[in-house]
């Protein structure tokens, strides 16, 4: 069901609870899960235990399907009302808004905002060690300057993942940093050269970013023109 809702571009949350519902029904009624089952893997996650005596799975298997339920999205939830919270109280007193204008009050320029999106996005992701709370800040700060710019607010959620996700595994204190260390067996040092696709991104953002390609300014820009068009009509139609 996911892969059909995101292939027909579907919206994610309805797409997710029908995909939810109908793991639910073929646990029920292909599978032969009781109901109390099924509610206990909503709430905690999939036990092996649940697939009855005699079928056992290997270690690997065992560590692929044991996760999920509600429980275990406990520490996302908590780490995205205390954002919530922050930038609650950041927006209150326009703190954001202020330490942006005041460290970038000079950038006047399109490739210049996005540029300082995305240096802010790294740093925010390496003293914060939390995309969460990366993207919330960085996207709540650089919004109303990426508004001003006439820049579409995708880029401003592109260089947030292009700054902010793509830098995490690169840094060994954060939560990725570690899982990436601890899943692979191997150390942050050995594994640092092969992330190719982290390295090479850090060059093209940037230059996306000076030659405005793919930053989508014509859409933006032709939608004002529009806006200006429909208002000048109705200006005159009043007039007559």
């Amino acid at each position: 069901m996911v892969i059909i809702g995101a292939a027909w571009r579907k919206p994610p949350l309805p797409t997710l609870f029908l995909s939810i519902l109908t793991a639910a029904l073929v646990a029920l009624f292909a599978q032969g899960q009781s109901f109390a089952n099924v509610v206990d893997t909503l709430v905690n996650g999939f036990k092996p235990e649940m697939l009855g005596q005699g079928v056992t799975l290997n270690e690997q298997a065992t560590a692929i399907v044991s996760r999920g339920g509600l429980y275990s999205m406990a520490s996302a939830v908590l780490i995205t009302l205390c954002v919530f919270m922050f930038i609650g109280a950041l927006d209150v007193i326009d703190a954001m808004g202020t330490v942006v204008g005041k460290a970038f009050h000079a950038i006047r320029s399109r490739p210049g905002t996005i540029l300082a999106s995305l240096i802010s996005a790294a740093f925010v992701n390496g003293f914060s060690s939390n995309q969460y709370a990366t993207s919330f800040i960085v996207g709540a700060a650089f919004g109303p300057k990426y508004d001003e710019a006439r820049i579409p607010r995708k880029v401003l959620s592109r260089s947030i993942e292009d700054y902010g996700t793509f830098i995490e595994p690169m840094l060994p204190w954060t939560t990725t940093g570690i899982f990436m260390v601890s899943t692979l067996g191997v150390a942050y040092a050995d594994y640092l050269p092969f992330m190719f696709l982290q390295i090479t991104n850090f060059i093209v953002a940037p230059v996306l970013a000076l030659t405005g390609i793919g930053c989508f300014y014509k859409e933006v820009d032709r939608r004002q023109v529009e806006a200006g068009a429909g208002s000048t009509v109705q200006v005159d139609g009043q007039a007559d």
